[in-house]
């Protein structure tokens, strides 16, 4: 009885994507699926997974700054894991990492709540840099403002730890009070983490293993027989993401899919049945593939977990 308002968005985004589908002429988006190029398959579940090693990587840099230190194959287990609950509102699935590692190595929320926390910020700074900089390729008119705005987000990015601690002292609603004083302590205790170095480093990893998933978009187009172009498939993927994360909605179902297609036909001439076929594609290779590694990590994870005599 109480679950049902916690499915509810879930529920919502998967209605909105089959209503999406009906009135799309589902034959014409059948016929599309028919025609994919099967062989580009593996080159795009390829550049998923070089999306998901890189942000292990990245994921491993932050541990380190927090001072966590555990084997990087059960670090790997806990990073994966974590994808079984992409479909969690807000991310908030990414919250199962802060619980296994307190679980399997007893290490304190304090210390790895704040690398939690910055993963999903450099992840949204790496995206909207992504934005930027395809925007001000692919229209050139506006192409100055692009340019600065990019600048300025890659120059915050650099002070991330003011701009938490700026954003934590205006954030303080009574019933949410004593959560901002765990992230405010959680933060003050690891400095390391802040450092101008690993901020670049997180950063730059950031946008790397979001722009592989670009490109995944880039040879799905290819694969539907239509002409991709890099910097548009970028501009693309990345706003459509970032805008399914602003939407709050589990995995972003629903407002990533319209975004995408929305975007695919306005700015490529693309049918919109067509559009919403390539997004679907892209949606299953990135999304939903993740989700079935994150099925298979919990399993894994779960058998190394000492058994209780």
């Amino acid at each position: 009885m109480n679950c049902m308002p916690k499915r509810a968005p879930l529920f919502i985004a998967v209605a909105f994507i089959i209503v999406a589908v009906l009135l799309s002429e589902p034959e014409k988006i059948v016929s599309s699926f028919l025609h994919f190029r099967r062989d580009l398959i593996i080159p795009v579940i390829l550049l998923s997974i070089a999306n998901y090693i890189t942000r292990f990587v990245r994921w491993e840099f932050l541990l380190s700054g927090a001072g966590i230190k555990i084997q990087t194959s059960k670090s790997l287990l806990i990073f994966f894991s974590s994808f079984l609950f992409s479909i969690a509102p807000a991310k908030s699935g990414d919250l199962v990492k802060v619980y296994y590692l307190k679980k399997h190595h007893q290490i304190k929320y304090s210390l790895s709540l704040p690398v939690v926390v910055l993963e999903r910020v450099y992840d949204v700074i790496g995206i909207v840099l992504l934005i930027f900089v395809s925007a001000a390729l692919y229209f050139p008119q506006q192409r100055l403002v692009f340019i600065v705005a990019t600048s300025l987000v890659f120059m915050l990015s650099l002070f991330i730890k003011p701009t938490a601690d700026f954003f934590l002292r205006r954030i303080n609603p009574p019933f949410f009070r004593k959560k901002i004083a765990q992230m405010k302590r959680a933060f003050a205790s690891s400095e390391q983490i802040f450092s101008r170095k690993l901020s670049f480093i997180s950063l730059s990893l950031g946008a790397v293993a979001w722009f592989f998933e670009c490109i995944g978009l880039y040879f799905i187009v290819l694969g539907f027989g239509l002409s991709p172009d890099i910097i548009r498939e970028t501009f693309v993927y990345s706003a459509s993401t970032l805008g399914g994360a602003i939407s709050m909605l589990p995995g972003g179902l629903g407002a990533t899919e319209g975004g995408m297609a929305y975007l695919l036909s306005s700015t490529a001439g693309i049918v919109f049945s067509t559009a919403l076929s390539i997004t679907l594609v892209i949606r299953a290779f990135t999304l939903w593939f993740a989700v079935v590694l994150g099925f298979f990590a919990n399993i894994m994870l779960a058998r190394t977990e000492p058994q209780k005599k």
